[in-house]
């Protein structure tokens, strides 16, 4: 189905005209005007949240505002704050939260050798950025890739995509993420650099951590993961000060 057909079909199903619809999902008149006229592209993301939005608030989504639904809904952050995960709100991001969880979270659901932590991996994958020369910008982003789960929890990928309504939301949080503390969402350039570094770490933990090799091939890297399970709070702090050094050279 084209990208325009699907956001108008969206908002024909919550019976509401152009104007209504803005407003009901505080998107400009002439944003969704020109999304359905094919005039601009819709991100993927902004298509599936609406698609959630809209099948959660069915029937009766006209009487009633969308946030009503969810804005019961939060978790209590390590730092203390209300956080909304499908309605995230920058000013509730705090690096602070993501170090502590994602040391604090392992990788493979559990399924692994010894313990792995979702934060080892991210600081993993922003040393080889950095080994490979790569902009602040990509090193950030590659210690930020999973900085979502810190808020929605690690769910593994052959479920995650039967979820669409959980990956919109995740689409939406890591760019809130991106925007805060890069400045803007990765482009597209960008984004498959950290994907190609996502996926040769994970080629590691794969064999490292379950003794599986992903793919026949190893991927060429420049560093190489030391396994040697840390204590929480040292992955924490390394988290925080790599952050922090990286975050002065934008």
């Amino acid at each position: 189905m084209e990208e325009k057909n699907r956001v108008r079909l969206l908002r024909e199903r919550t019976g509401l005209n152009r104007k209504e619809f803005s407003e009901r999902f505080e998107i400009p008149y002439r944003t969704v005007t020109d999304w359905e006229l094919g005039h601009r592209h819709a991100p993927e993301y902004v298509i599936r949240l609406l698609e959630y939005y809209v099948r959660l608030a069915e029937p009766g989504l006209c009487g009633r505002p969308v946030e009503e639904s969810v804005k019961e809904h939060y978790i209590t952050t390590y730092t203390g704050q209300r956080f909304y995960p499908t309605n995230p709100q920058a000013e509730a991001v705090h690096v602070e939260d993501i170090a502590h969880a994602l040391s604090l979270i392992t990788r493979g659901n559990g399924h692994v050798r010894t313990f792995w932590s979702v934060g080892e991996h991210c600081l993993c994958c922003a040393k080889e950025a950095k080994a490979r020369g790569l902009s602040t910008r990509v090193v950030l982003a590659c210690l930020l890739h999973d900085a979502g789960e810190c808020y929605l929890s690690d769910i593994p990928r052959p479920f995650k995509a039967e979820l669409p309504g959980y990956r919109a939301s995740e689409a939406r949080l890591i760019s809130v993420i991106y925007e805060k503390f890069l400045g803007s969402d990765l482009s597209e350039e960008e984004a498959r650099l950290v994907d190609e570094i996502d996926d040769a770490m994970l080629w590691s933990d794969m064999w490292n951590l379950f003794g599986i090799r992903e793919w026949e091939e190893r991927p060429e890297t420049l560093t190489t993961p030391d396994y040697t399970v840390r204590a929480f709070a040292e992955v924490e702090r390394e988290y925080l000060e790599m952050f922090r050094r990286e975050s002065l050279e934008l």
